[in-house]
């Protein structure tokens, strides 16, 4: 069963909750799930790249409590680090490129280092950072 056709009906049901809401909702399940809250996170609030890399790398340190990543822990901070690259793309078309270069080289710094050769979830992430990182020196 698709539960993405649900999205609509979801977003209509936060949109008419009374004044905070939305607050009680993020406590009630984002709190529980650091995937989520991370990429709430990232997506709204403003690090600088010091603090985004403690904040990834302590991510994938939670994420590898019980040992060796799994591909849904790693699939996890695949969609962080695609949140954040979100961020280094706005950064870039607002024109601010040197905010844009230092998301990416905190997403590079942190996830390039956890990845094997043949993990082809953080080879991924680690193209998009790379490709984003020539694009931009295109333009210093």
């Amino acid at each position: 069963m698709n539960i993405l056709p649900y999205i609509a009906a979801l977003e209509k049901v936060l949109a008419e909750l009374p004044e905070k809401g939305h607050l009680l909702t993020l406590r009630e399940y984002a709190m529980d799930d650091r995937i989520l809250l991370h990429k709430m996170i990232f997506r709204f609030l403003d690090f600088s790249y010091a603090e985004t890399v403690f904040l990834l790398k302590g991510l994938i340190i939670y994420q590898q409590r019980w040992g060796d990543l799994n591909e849904m822990a790693k699939e996890g901070i695949r969609e962080v680090s695609t949140v954040l690259m979100r961020r280094a793309r706005e950064y870039q078309q607002s024109g601010a490129l040197v905010k844009a270069m230092e998301l990416a080289f905190a997403i590079l710094v942190t996830v390039e280092p956890e990845k094997d050769p043949e993990d082809l979830v953080y080879y991924a992430v680690v193209m998009d950072v790379v490709g984003f990182i020539t694009e931009l020196e295109k333009l210093f």
